[in-house]
Order: structure tokens, then C-alpha cells, then sequence
């Protein structure tokens, strides 16, 4: 049962609109004009407004209605004004005659959309104080709404999207904010499932676009179960029964070159709250990291952040302090890698070069990196700005051990 009310001149409308609605269990009160209307907003859940009104007309009195769903009436069913009411803010737009057959589901969905928006106003809420997401640009707002929208159910969800986004703290950011957070969150990464897949909680599987054809297949099984609920991330399209079922609810990360003025408070994040150091950073070293283009997304910066403060030694962090590449000055200066590119090309043969010089370049930089962290694959991995899983698939392709 709702609270409805109606701000129309017509006693005809109001009469058939009160009646429906009455039918139906709600409670209905009746304004004639917005004047009297607007006081009696605040109790209602609901509210059915003529744009037609005497004196103050319904598309001002629309504009200083806030929170309520608003059902926009008018005799003159024009383009123009059905673009009007959306943009002000309606829920919907009625037309006259009305039709007092489809006033109950009307009803329906708008209390069910407010109930919806308080839900997730409230999960927005205990994200905003929870999760290790960090942004205020438009697009990580965007994306704590899809989140607190997706904790809301169990359905499985496709998060697309560059490597190093937050494509594992979303999928973590979901489940905490569900009712199955009192539940294990389960993590899988590799091209084969295990031979026995929880039944509980959240599966979350780090890259399905690896999975063989056969481990798709059957994720996708367990998906439609909904137990575990089935969260997965890829970096690129699938074509396959897994990506049918998991498209009902996609939220694509954006990356960090995207949304850039989330970049200082990332980096505030990093050191206050994962590094634990106090002594900040300078606004020339910001200003670097602002105009990198952060290819590895928001891994790379955090592991630039962290390189910085070790070589900051406990003071604030300066432009000398960030790794080479984010200042732009690389290891390797233009002209030798002009004069080994060139080496390269006398010796190749036509077809293969963009292939055979991207290899010869990538296991060097591999063997190199190993080299210098003493084989230890975690910190090259980190080094390079990859996971260690594709540093791993990389050094067997190479021949490389460490």
C-alpha cells in the first residue's frame, strides 16, 4: 500500500485517478492546484502532478519536488513536453484520457524504484566507508552505483575492463556489500576450475577469457545455479555460452588515463592508508603523475607510489624520487634502441618483424628485470606492471627460469 497524491483541476481525473488507485489498497489525498499541493508532498509516496495546473504550473512545481516519484499528467500529448517532464526529473508521463488499467502497475514500479534507490543510497553508503575503491570522477561514481545496484542480487556479474582497474576490488566490493558478505569470497585465476567448485559465497574468476572452452563451459553451469554466486573479469570479448550468462549484469572499469582527476586521491590513498607515510608528496611530482598515460592502470601507479617511497627515504616525495619511466626518462635512450631496431631489420624477414622485434625486446626486458630482483617473480612482476601470472605464461614461452 502507498501513499498517493493526486494535484489535478479535473474533478473527472481526480475521481477516476482516486478511485483506481483506491481499488488497488493505496491511500490517495487530492490537491487542486500546486499550491495546496506541494505542502502535502512530504507524506506522500507518490505523487500524479498535471502540468496543466492554475496558477503555479506543474513543471515548476516539478522542479521543487525532490526525492518522490512524479507522474506527469497533461491533455496535450506533445514531444515536447514528454521531454520536458523526463528531464525535470518524472518518473513517467500520462496522457489524457487515462488508461485506469495501468495505474496499479504504474504505482508498483514507482515504489519499487524508491525502495531501490534507498536501497542503494544505504549500500552506497557502507561502500563509501568500506571499500578499498577510490574516485569522485564521473565515471567511479558510476561505478559505486552499478556496485551497490549488483549487491542488491545474487545474479552473476561480467566485469570488463584493462588489467590493473580494480577489477578484483569490485568483485570484492560487491560481495561485501551483499547479504552473502558472512560468506567465503573465493578466488580463482588460471585456464583450468578446480574438480570440486564451492557451493557457497562468491566465486570470483580473475580471467575467464584464459579458461579453456571446457572450464567456460562449465563456469557457465555453475553461473546459472547462482550458488556460488559467480563474479568474473575479462579483458577481452567472449564469444561463448559463458559471456550469455554473465551478461545480464556488466560493469566495464574505466582506466586510470579515463579518469585522471581521480589520480590525486589515489595517490593521497596509497600513502596514507597503505603505505603509512606522513610525509606526502610535492606538487611537481604530482603534476608527473597526473600526466602519465598509466598504461598498468591503477597497479602501475600504486607500484610507482610505492617505489617512490622507499627512494624518498621518509621525506616528501619529489619529481627525482618517481621510477624512470613514469618521469619519461628511459633506461634505454632513443638512439641505441634506433641502432639495435635497426640491427634487427637487416637481419629479419619480411612478415615476421613486428613479431620477432617484439619478442627479442620482451624476453631481453624479462631477463633483465629477473636479473636485477634477483629472480624473485613477485617483485619483477611488479617491477613490469603485470601479474605474476603472465609474467609466469611469458617466461615459458621465452624458455626463461629464474
Amino acid at each position: 500500500m502507498a501513499k498517493v497524491l493526486i494535484s489535478d483541476d479535473d474533478p473527472g481525473v481526480c475521481w477516476a485517478l482516486r478511485k483506481a488507485l483506491e481499488d488497488s489498497g493505496h491511500k490517495v489525498q487530492v490537491a487542486g492546484s500546486a499550491e495546496l499541493g506541494l505542502p502535502m508532498v512530504d507524506a506522500a509516496e507518490l505523487v500524479f502532478l498535471d502540468i496543466g495546473l492554475p496558477g503555479m504550473d506543474g513543471f515548476t512545481a516539478l522542479e521543487q519536488i525532490e526525492g518522490k516519484p512524479v507522474v506527469v499528467i497533461t491533455a496535450h500529448g506533445t514531444l515536447d513536453n514528454a521531454v520536458d517532464a523526463m528531464k525535470k526529473g518524472a518518473f513517467d508521463y500520462l496522457v489524457k484520457p487515462l488508461r485506469s488499467g495501468e495505474i496499479p502497475a504504474l504505482v508498483e514500479r514507482a515504489v519499487r524504484r524508491t525502495e531501490l534507490e534507498l536501497e542503494v543510497t544505504r549500500l552506497r553508503r557502507e561502500l563509501g566507508s568500506t571499500a578499498r575503491l577510490v574516485g569522485t570522477s564521473d565515471s567511479m561514481q558510476q561505478i559505486f552505483k552499478q556496485i551497490a545496484t549488483a549487491a542488491l542480487s545474487r545474479s552473476p556479474v561480467l566485469l570488463t575492463g584493462e588489467a590493473g582497474t580494480g577489477r578484483e576490488l569490485t568483485a570484492r566490493a560487491i560481495h561485501d556489500a551483499s547479504n552473502l558478505r558472512s560468506e567465503p569470497f573465493h578466488l580463482i585465476e588460471g585456464r583450468y576450475l578446480p574438480e570440486e567448485l564451492p557451493d557457497d559465497g562468491t566465486l570470483f574468476v580473475g580471467r575467464i577469457d584464459e579458461l579453456t572452452a571446457e572450464a567456460q563451459a562449465r563456469l557457465a553451469r555453475v553461473a546459472e545455479t547462482g550458488a556460488p554466486r559467480v563474479i568474473a573479469a575479462t579483458g577481452s570479448e567472449l564469444a561463448s555460452e559463458l559471456h550469455f550468462e554473465l551478461a545480464a549484469s556488466e560493469i566495464h572499469m574505466p582506466p586510470l588515463r579515463d579518469r585522471r582527476a581521480d589520480i590525486p586521491l589515489l595517490v593521497a590513498h596509497f600513502l596514507e592508508r597503505v603505505f603509512s607515510f606522513p610525509a606526502g608528496i610535492e606538487a611537481a611530482a604530482m603534476r608527473i603523475l597526473e600526466a602519465h598515460t598509466w598504461p598498468g592502470n591503477v597497479a602501475e601507479l600504486r607500484n610507482a607510489v610505492e617505489a617512490a617511497t622507499v627512494t624518498a627515504r621518509g621525506q616528501s616525495i619529489r619529481p627525482e624520487h618517481l621510477p624512470n619511466a613514469v618521469r619519461g626518462e628511459e633506461n634505454v635512450e632513443d638512439d641505441e634502441v634506433s641502432a639495435v631496431v635497426t640491427r634487427l631489420l637487416r637481419t629479419l624477414p619480411d612478415g615476421r618483424v613486428h613479431e620477432l622485434v617484439q619478442e627479442s625486446f620482451e624476453r631481453a626486458l624479462l631477463r633483465q628485470v629477473l636479473q636485477e630482483t634477483g629472480g624473485n617473480q613477485v617483485q619483477s612482476a611488479k617491477r613490469l606492471g603485470i601479474h605474476r601470472t603472465t609474467l609466469r605464461k611469458l617466461m615459458d614461452r621465452y624458455g626463461i627460469s629464474s
